[in-house]
């Protein structure tokens, strides 16, 4: 096919745009936008749209699919490296989610949308704790934090486990400390904070926390974690 056979993409993309506005069919719009893809598969518009309408259906296999075709044709486009990451390790597959990431974060740039490269470092941080690959883990949260200071998650997490293993208490008081004050009715902040305080042995201040965590748990099964916690803590101030 020669460029005068060629269709005008950009006329489709007008096309689609158009039927969007309409509320038109969403399968019929996805006809389109596959076509398209079909004419000119580095189309980023295109494939982002299909993406982010199998990313509603929750058809992770779907979104894999589209993301991994979409880094052969744009190599540098961090969204197809954080979609396919998360759809990974939400279809159970940390592993898979791991290399997405990993392939990721080397694209970063100081243009990179800073929530983004958060989150892909902060879910990394996660899956390599869970692999008990700790210092890359810790690494991964510094570089987390380095883009985006208040992720909350990452905040919490990271607090966590430097309390669990034998971490620097202080920096993990400073940083679950912000997750408290932006959330302050979130169960898992609140315990992560008393149990903080709880490891430097400034019990009254813990069970303080603690009890909002327990009042907040509204759950109809009440978080164990949150209950263990309660009772070390309920057994030390008497």
């Amino acid at each position: 096919m020669d460029a005068m056979d060629k269709p005008d993409t950009d006329l489709m993309e007008y096309e689609a745009a158009y039927m969007n506005l309409k509320k038109m069919p969403q399968d019929t719009i996805n006809t389109l936008y596959r076509h398209i893809l079909s004419v000119e598969p580095d189309n980023f518009t295109a494939r982002l749209h299909l993406i982010e309408q199998s990313w509603r259906k929750k058809d992770w296999s779907e979104v894999v699919d589209l993301c991994s075709t979409g880094v052969q044709y744009n190599p540098n486009e961090m969204a197809f490296y954080y979609y396919m990451g998360i759809a990974y390790y939400l279809h159970d597959d940390e592993d898979g989610a791991l290399d997405a990431f990993t392939r990721g974060v080397v694209q970063i740039t100081d243009k990179t949308d800073p929530s983004l490269a958060s989150d892909m470092y902060g879910v990394m941080g996660d899956i390599l704790h869970k692999k008990e690959r700790v210092d890359e883990a810790y690494e991964a949260y510094e570089n987390c934090l380095h883009w985006k200071e208040d992720n909350l998650q990452c905040l919490n997490n990271y607090a966590y486990f430097l309390s669990q293993e034998g971490g620097d208490l202080k920096k993990a008081e400073s940083m679950s400390l912000k997750t408290v004050k932006a959330e302050p009715t979130n169960v898992n902040n609140l315990d992560t904070y008393a149990w903080i305080l709880f490891m430097q042995e400034r019990y009254e201040e813990s069970k303080i926390y603690i009890d909002q965590a327990l009042r907040n748990d509204t759950d109809s099964v009440p978080n164990a974690v949150v209950l263990e916690h309660a009772g070390d803590i309920y057994f030390m101030t008497g």
